[in-house]
């Protein structure tokens, strides 16, 4: 079938066993001679004067079709969300969009950021500070940078850490460390299977992962939907344990969509 102008369409550099190097979405503009293009394909195209079809990517980038793979854009029908650390913004979507193309969710070390910080500062100094860094969101200082002793893996703007780090923000939906928040009501709205992973070692997670793992499987409704592993010596990185998660993985997909994977 011919590919008319203007048609939408994404583009692949490479497909390796780990990893897909995808240049990015744009459009079919029509065939030309790769003046621009380089590659032995390309050489050959341009010593023959051969048109060959040309993507403007939406980056303002020009690629040519002897120079990757490409296909007209398709709709995405199903997806399962996965995400590391901070994987409530998978659940906040969820039950925000309630998306029908959701059929499931990975979530890798789920952290709670403002458990870890209360944990750091002690009960009287966190809220001290959760009132602090809401009155200088209040103040117009959102974009401020915060002292290092506020920040956990990277410098931190007061906003940031009013959403992840403050009781009352809108990514503190795992509280670990407060088992009677409301805030898990948001994971209450969450419908299709999850699996969640965490590493035995994981030390962003307070108070513990046991904890943390009981917490998930009560406040998950119903409870069958959830799946729960812990791999003995991880980190929250999984740093030296990438093939036990991604088994982990395979086995659970195979499990809830054994229809949409090849064995």
């Amino acid at each position: 079938m011919e590919t008319k102008v203007g048609t939408r369409v994404g583009a692949i550099l490479e497909v390796n066993e780990c990893d897909v190097k995808f240049l990015g979405f744009g459009q079919y503009v029509g065939d030309f001679i790769p003046e621009e293009a380089v590659g032995f394909l390309a050489t050959f195209f341009k010593e023959t004067h051969k048109p060959c079809p040309r993507i403007k990517l939406d980056s303002g980038k020009t690629v040519y079709g002897c120079e990757c793979w490409w296909e007209e854009e398709k709709r995405v029908k199903k997806v399962i969300l996965q995400g590391h650390s901070l994987t409530q913004k998978l659940v906040y979507y969820q039950s925000m969009k309630n998306d029908p193309r959701v059929i499931g969710q990975i979530h890798l070390s789920p952290g709670n950021d403002a458990g870890f910080m209360r944990f750091r500062l002690g009960e009287e100094k966190y809220f001290e500070t959760n009132k602090l860094i809401k009155e200088m969101v209040e103040q117009g200082r959102e974009r401020e940078l915060l002292q290092e002793e506020l920040a956990i893996v990277c410098p931190m703007a007061a906003l940031a850490y009013y959403g992840y780090l403050t009781e009352d923000g809108v990514g503190n939906i795992f509280p670990y460390h407060n088992p009677g928040s409301t805030k898990w009501e948001t994971l209450s709205k969450i419908k299709e299977p999850l699996l969640v992973i965490f590493g035995e070692r994981d030390i962003f997670i307070k108070p513990s992962v046991d904890e943390a793992a009981r917490l998930f499987k009560e406040k998950m409704s119903p409870p069958e939907l959830i799946t729960i592993e812990k791999i003995t010596g991880a980190n929250h990185s999984f740093i030296g344990y990438e093939k036990e998660v991604a088994d982990i993985i395979h086995k659970w997909l195979k499990i809830n969509y054994s229809h949409h994977i090849s064995t």
